[in-house]
């Protein structure tokens, strides 16, 4: 049966929902179900990923015009290379700060998408145990 445990971290105290299973060789163990985010409750855990996830969307769609934009720099800057256009000192500088801005900007999606669907298996556990 999940129960609530505390966590000593290095920056304080961290809170789950964990449970207690028998493993293959017969000893007692723990597994996450999800993090609390250091709440009390459940209800309060709920609330807070209900507000990190809204950021996070909120984010991502600001994000997703920057990036088509880069991408289709990067696309038109891969094409003139391939046709043989030749670029100067200055040109290249510049292309190197938009490679630099769309890795960032491809890295941060990433990052989100990955936070958004631990937010999901989160909030699943959570209700599914403690609803």
């Amino acid at each position: 049966m999940p129960y609530v445990r505390q966590f000593r971290t290095g920056d304080g105290y961290a809170t789950a929902l964990v449970e207690t299973f028998i493993d293959h060789d017969g000893k007692a163990r723990t597994r996450v179900l999800a993090d609390l985010m250091g709440t009390g409750s459940a209800e309060e855990a709920l609330a807070q990923l209900a507000r990190q996830h809204e950021a996070l969307r909120r984010e991502a769609v600001e994000i997703a015009p920057r990036l088509a934009e880069a991408q289709e720099c990067y696309a038109a800057i891969r094409k003139n290379l391939e046709n043989g256009r030749a670029y100067g000192f200055d040109e290249l500088k510049q292309i190197d700060r938009l490679c630099a801005l769309r890795r960032r900007l491809i890295g941060r999606v990433l990052q989100i998408e990955d936070a958004l669907t631990r937010i999901k298996r989160d909030k699943a556990a959570i209700q599914k145990h403690c609803g």
